[in-house]
C-alpha cells in the first residue's frame, strides 16, 4: 500500500491555485507497464518514451510540462539536453518546445474531455542516476523536478526520480547438452534431458521493457527458441525451450554452440533521443552429441568416432553377453585389437581374431559385436579396445563390467561343494578310527586289569 501511495504522490497538486482548472492527478509510466518507484518518487527513464497523463477538473487551452535537473531550475543559459525539457499541448497541438526531437506526436492525445497524455522522453545525454556494473547499485545524485502550468499558471510541482535505462537481461543460461540418434532427422528438446528446474530462464530487464533475439554461430537454422519472441515486460521471468531439427545424413559428432541472447528496447525508444542504440548481449551453450542412448561418443580427430558402452554393465557370474561399439570415418581403414582383462573374449563379429581391420564411411555406422565370459566372480572386468590408423595407436578406452557373485548352481562351485563334502567325511572316518582305537585300548587295558586281580586274589588261598 505504501509504495502504490507514493507511486501516486503525484495525484495531489502542490502548488493550489484560486483561479482556472486545477490538475486533478498525474501518472507517468512507459507505455504497457506499470508507473516505476525508486528512492519514494515516481521513475524517469531516459531514452524511452514514458505516457504522462495530465488530468484536469475543466478543459484547457494549453497544457505545458517542465522537466529538469535539481531542485532548482537551470539558468536559461546553460540549459540543455542534459537538464531541462519542455512539451506544451496547445489547442490541440502537441509540441516539443525546445529540441523539436522528443516528443512522440502520434501517441499523444486527449483521452476524454479533461485528460491530456504526453508520449515524451528525455536524452540518454540527460544527468541521471547510473548502476554501477560491479556493485550493481544505483547512485542517487540526480533527482528531478516535474511541473506542470495550465493556460500558463504553474498548477503542480514534485520531485522525481530519473535513471538510464538498464537493458541488462539475467537468469539461468549455462552450458547443456541434446543428444540425437545418428542419421535421423527428427527434432528433439531440450526439455527431453532437463527437469524443469534446470532448464534455462531468462530475467527481463530492470526498469524498460525489452526485445530479446537469440542468435546461433553454427546451426542457427536448426534451432527454434521459444517463448522469448514478445516483448519482456520490466522484472519479467520466463523459461525458455530450445527445438533442434538436425540436418539430413547426420553421421556421429559433437557440436558446442554459442547462443547470444541480445536484449534491446528498439520498439519503444525513439531513435531521435538515443545518440547510440544500447544493446545487451548474454550467452548460453549447447553441446549437440549425434550418437545412441547409452553411448559414449568418443572423438579420435579427422572424423573418425567411436560409440561404445563405458560402463559399468552388469554380467552374471558365468554367463555369456554381447556388447557393441560403432564406428564412422571419412573413407579410411582402421585397426581395432580387443583384449579383455578378468574376462575372456570368445568372438568378435562372429569369428575368435581378436583384431579386426575395418573399412569406416560417414554414411553408415560400422558395428563390432563382441562375446564375452567373465573368467572370475564378484569382481570388475573390462573389454579393451585399442584402435590403430596409419600403424599409430590412439589411446586405449575401454567397457567396464560388474561381475555378479559365484552360486551353488555353477559348475566350479558344485566342485568345490563335493570337495568339502569328502573332505568333512574323511575327518568324520579319521576321528571314528581313532575313536575306535582308544575304545580297543582302554579294552584291553580293562582286560588285564581283570585278569591280574584274579592272579591276586588265587596266590591268597
Amino acid at each position: 500500500m505504501f509504495i502504490l501511495l507514493v507511486a501516486f504522490a503525484l495525484l495531489l497538486p502542490a502548488i493550489p491555485s484560486a483561479r482556472g482548472a486545477e490538475v486533478v492527478s498525474v501518472d507517468l509510466h512507459i507505455p504497457g507497464e506499470h508507473a516505476q518507484v525508486a528512492n519514494g518518487r515516481p521513475l524517469l527513464v531516459s531514452a524511452v518514451i514514458h505516457l504522462i497523463s495530465v488530468t484536469t477538473t475543466s478543459s484547457v487551452g494549453t497544457v505545458k510540462i517542465i522537466a529538469h535537473h535539481g531542485v532548482q531550475r537551470p539558468d536559461v543559459a546553460v540549459r540543455n539536453e542534459t537538464n531541462y525539457y519542455e512539451w506544451q499541448y496547445d489547442n490541440g497541438t502537441w509540441a516539443d518546445l525546445l529540441y523539436g526531437r522528443y516528443i512522440d506526436i502520434n501517441r499523444c492525445t486527449i483521452d476524454g474531455p479533461n485528460t491530456y497524455v504526453f508520449a515524451i522522453g528525455i536524452s540518454d545525454v540527460a544527468n541521471v542516476d547510473f548502476r554501477d556494473e560491479i556493485t550493481k547499485q544505483w547512485s542517487n545524485d540526480h533527482p528531478w523536478n516535474l511541473t506542470i502550468c495550465l493556460d500558463g499558471i504553474e498548477k503542480y510541482t514534485s520531485m522525481l526520480s530519473a535513471r538510464m535505462p538498464d537493458y541488462g537481461i539475467g537468469g539461468n543460461l549455462d552450458h547443456y547438452t541434446m543428444v540425437v540418434p545418428p542419421f535421423s532427422t527428427n527434432t528433439v528438446r531440450l526439455s527431453q534431458f532437463y527437469p524443469a528446474s534446470a532448464m534455462p530462464y531468462v530475467l527481463g530487464a530492470d526498469n524498460i521493457p525489452v526485445t530479446i533475439r537469440a542468435s546461433c554461430d553454427i546451426l542457427g537454422s536448426q534451432f527454434v527458441f521459444t517463448n522469448i519472441s514478445d516483448m519482456f515486460h520490466i522484472g519479467d521471468i520466463r523459461t525458455i525451450d530450445v527445438i533442434f531439427t538436425p540436418p539430413s545424413g547426420w553421421s556421429p559428432r559433437r557440436n558446442t554452440v554459442k547462443i547470444q541472447l541480445n536484449s534491446s528496447a528498439e520498439i519503444i525508444a525513439s531513435s531521435s533521443m538515443i545518440s547510440l542504440k544500447r544493446v545487451y548481449a548474454t550467452e548460453m551453450q549447447i553441446t549437440v552429441e549425434v550418437k545412441r542412448a547409452d553411448y559414449e561418443l568418443l572423438d579420435l580427430g579427422n572424423g573418425l568416432m567411436v560409440e561404445y558402452r563405458k560402463g559399468p554393465i552388469a554380467i552374471p557370474w558365468t554367463n555369456q553377453m554381447s556388447v557393441s561399439l560403432f564406428m564412422v570415418g571419412n573413407n579410411e581403414t582402421v585397426d581395432l585389437e580387443i583384449s579383455g582383462d578378468n574376462l575372456t573374449i570368445l568372438s568378435v563379429n562372429g569369428a575368435q581374431a581378436a583384431t579386426l581391420r575395418l573399412d569406416v564411411t560417414n554414411d553408415a555406422e560400422r558395428e563390432v559385436n563382441i562375446t564375452i565370459k567373465a573368467n572370475v566372480p564378484d569382481t570388475a572386468a573390462f573389454v579393451v579396445y585399442k584402435v590403430r590408423r596409419n600403424g599409430v595407436q590412439a589411446n586405449p578406452f575401454y567397457t567396464q563390467l560388474r561381475v555378479g557373485p559365484g552360486s551353488v548352481d555353477n559348475p566350479q562351485n558344485v566342485i568345490r561343494s563335493n570337495w568339502i563334502v569328502i573332505a568333512a567325511l574323511a575327518v568324520g572316518a579319521i576321528i571314528a578310527i581313532a575313536l575306535a582305537i582308544v575304545y580297543m585300548q582302554r579294552e584291553k587295558a580293562r582286560k588285564r586289569e581283570r585278569a591280574r586281580m584274579k592272579r591276586k586274589k588265587g596266590g591268597r588261598r
